[in-house]
């Protein structure tokens, strides 16, 4: 909203007095400066206010004087002292080979105190399926050292796994200790049943913990605000209403407005500039505001989605269309030439396989003659694709094709919106030494995290010779077996393709990935192709093949559609011999939609300084059923709090069951449960005092606190609004 400056042109000015001409000499103008002018923008968002990630209760170590609350910025922890009772530690379940989870971290940002929380593993060393103690890594202190600890209530078998401690001595958290590679070599069949991370015992201090990374996946545990997402009916969501002043002059009287949808209920106390903001019903308001230029702000408030919204009986769309090309270059391999070739895919493509296939050799030429020293994804002028780099090292010329296949970045339009899919990087890159000694058959893999798909493998050889034999999916791992000589020095890699697109229109879509893979028969001193086939609802997108014996030679691989070619020469002139040949498919669409009730909510922001008002909105996308009325069970609008400030104990509310009734409650405060309980009452019009009691996260409950009490029958769910004293 900048505004234009106007530009004023002169010419030569001449003036007559009486019979005299005067003529002033020209004046060179330039353009009229614009005036300084501020420039507002706003940007709204939306986030769930649920945990980001789910922590084992049955884990849980959070003691008396530690505690936690959820929020933005991740999960606040703290602890008032240096006693055993100041502990906080929080799990996340799992089952994992140690030999398998890399190097886990977290990252926290400190408020108070000096030392940081340490990443937990708890293991089971001895097969049992039980933990028989914990890792604990603080890089802080111990750099890649991980030091033995045996929790309380420790239920496995503690010493077994002092007995086999890499490092025993000082230096570290305890007497047993060692890098995880130590401790992976020590116990090579361990595994891990959960991580997390623990403050404490005994230790003072307060922080935030962001981010957990784990085993190749990333936990991020601050709130992902999105301009689309999905919730429930009954949810509490977050709203982020970012302005900035992207101009060069301030801005001033700044006014924010925002009317709530009749779906959405403000919850009282979340607005987190009360001294410039107010909420009146579901109206927000900001007046008065001051922007310097270049500078920006937030406004965040919460609400809660009505219980009576729903999705349900909404018709299915047809799914999104997934496109997949192929695009080929020529590929000229003179005697005793290395070349390189590129190939680029159509514009907003992405690649998905690449490669050199091999068409001829003249004759008294070799196959094998012909190696393939990269061949790997490039971009071109911000246009993707593949490049190949070959070396021809016999006596005879060699022609081929260099290939590429190519994805859709975004997936077609379907009821009004597109997705985009999500390519990740693998968890770490497979190498050759150049140290490593000639070897045949040396296995190289590269992992991506669970769930996803591995395509695009790429391989680069900076010196000496490799061989690949056989290169193949393996589930979320891709698997390369490779013949080289002494001196050999290379990389592999992949990249990982999410089951699930990007969020639009406040849902994801799903990709329908499948692999099929096939065995064919290479006759002797000949070369034979095999076709590997998608289905007719589905697209070829990568191709993966494995020699079963090192006399069958991979001569390259051609998208074909629907199926992949793959084509071998037999060296050996006396038996034929197998190879396996395999493809990933994408389904040409994506399965089919549901509809969603929809609630869009927007801001307007504007100034004196810059009065063209700007807007933004956020949508939610409502997924699961409406909430009925729990029948016969009341709950009153105002409740208590039991126990000191710091330490409330209990909550009591006050209940009236018209005839007998049973169920679970839960108090909520800010998408935290803060109280639990199940309970049972007799039939009676009269009002009744139940107390649940607090878990760690509600023992800081204060007066005027307003909470979400949700009871749950066997039947139904209802959620009311109470205001603590």
């Amino acid at each position: 909203m900048r505004r234009m400056s106007s530009k004023l042109r002169m010419g030569g000015l001449a003036a007559v007095v009486g019979a005299t001409t005067l003529v002033f000499p020209l004046l060179a103008i330039g353009p009229a400066q614009a005036a300084p002018a501020a420039d507002l923008s706003i940007e709204k968002t939306v986030a769930s206010v649920a945990p980001p990630i789910t922590f084992d209760p049955a884990l849980r170590d959070v003691r008396a004087t530690g505690h936690e609350d959820w929020t933005r910025d991740g999960l606040h922890i703290w602890t008032e002292d240096w006693n055993s009772t100041d502990k906080v530690g929080e799990y996340v379940a799992t089952s994992k080979p140690l030999a398998t989870i890399g190097e886990p971290s977290l990252a926290y940002t400190t408020i108070l105190g000096t030392i940081p929380p340490g990443f937990v593993l708890k293991v089971d060393v001895t097969g049992d399926g039980v933990s028989d103690g914990e890792l604990i890594g603080e890089s802080t202190f111990y750099g890649n050292d991980w030091w033995l600890n045996e929790p309380l209530g420790n239920p496995g078998d503690f010493g077994a796994f002092v007995a086999g401690a890499p490092v025993v001595g000082g230096g570290s958290g305890s007497t047993w200790h060692g890098t995880l590679d130590q401790w992976r070599t020590a116990f090579p069949t361990a595994t891990v049943t959960a991580f997390g991370f623990g403050l404490g015992s005994g230790v003072f201090g307060e922080g935030y913990v962001t981010a957990l990374d784990f085993a190749g996946t990333h936990y991020d545990l601050t709130r992902d605000y999105e301009s689309s997402i999905q919730a429930a009916p009954g949810d509490t969501v977050e709203y982020k209403i970012a302005i900035a002043n992207n101009g060069d002059a301030g801005a001033s009287n700044i006014t924010i407005s925002d009317l709530l949808p009749s779906d959405l209920t403000y919850v009282p106390g979340s607005l987190s500039r009360p001294d410039w903001c107010s909420v009146t019903g579901r109206t927000l308001s900001c007046t008065g505001g001051v922007l310097p230029p270049g500078t920006s702000s937030n406004v965040y408030l919460q609400a809660t989605i009505s219980d009576t919204v729903s999705s349900a009986g909404l018709p299915a769309t047809a799914g999104h269309i997934v496109d997949v090309q192929k695009q080929e270059v020529f590929a000229d391999l003179p005697a005793g030439a290395t070349k390189t070739y590129s190939v680029l895919c159509p514009t907003g493509y992405v690649p998905t396989d690449g490669g050199l296939l091999l068409d001829a050799v003249d004759q008294g030429g070799d196959y094998a003659d012909i190696v393939v020293a990269k061949s790997k994804p490039t971009v071109q002028s911000g246009i993707k694709g593949w490049t190949v780099t070959a070396s021809n090292l016999g006596e005879q010329r060699g022609q081929g094709k260099v290939k590429v296949t190519c994805l859709d970045e975004t997936i077609g339009s379907s009821n009004g919106h597109t997705h985009t899919i999500d390519l990740t990087d693998s968890t770490a890159q497979g190498t050759i030494s150049a140290s490593s000694p000639d070897t045949n058959g040396e296995l190289v893999t590269v992992s991506c995290s669970t769930g996803y798909t591995p395509i695009a493998p790429e391989h680069t050889v900076t010196s000496g010779i490799a061989v690949i034999r056989s290169s193949y999916a393996d589930a979320n791992v891709w698997r390369w077996v490779v013949d080289h000589e002494v001196g050999t020095a290379a990389t592999f890699d992949v990249d990982c393709l999410a089951p699930e697109t990007a969020s639009s229109n406040g849902h994801t879509a799903t990709l329908p990935l499948t692999t099929q893979q096939d065995t064919i028969s290479v006759g002797p001193e000949s070369r034979d192709e095999g076709i590997e086939q998608c289905g007719s609802s589905a697209n070829a997108i990568t191709g993966g093949y494995a020699g079963q014996d090192a006399s069958v030679l991979s001569l390259g691989k051609e998208q074909r559609g629907n199926n992949y070619m793959f084509r071998f020469y037999n060296e050996d002139w006396s038996q034929a011999w197998n190879a396996d040949i395999q493809v990933t498919c994408v389904g040409v669409r994506t399965a089919d939609e549901p509809q969603y009730y929809h609630i869009t909510n927007t801001a307007t922001v504007s100034s004196p300084d810059d009065p063209t008002n700007s807007s933004s909105s956020a949508d939610i996308a409502i997924v699961g059923d409406a909430v009925q009325p729990a029948a016969g069970v009341l709950v009153g609008p105002n409740g208590n709090r039991s126990g000191d400030p710091g330490s409330i104990k209990k909550v009591g509310l006050r209940f009236t069951c018209t005839s007998a009734c049973a169920f679970t409650v839960k108090v909520i405060k800010g998408g935290n449960v803060v109280a639990k309980a199940t309970k049972s009452l007799a039939a009676s019009p009269n009002v009744r005092w139940v107390y649940v009691p607090t878990t760690s996260a509600g023992k800081n409950l204060a007066h005027n606190d307003v909470v979400t009490v949700r009871v749950r029958t066997s039947t139904a769910t209802t959620n009311t609004s109470v205001t603590l004293d």
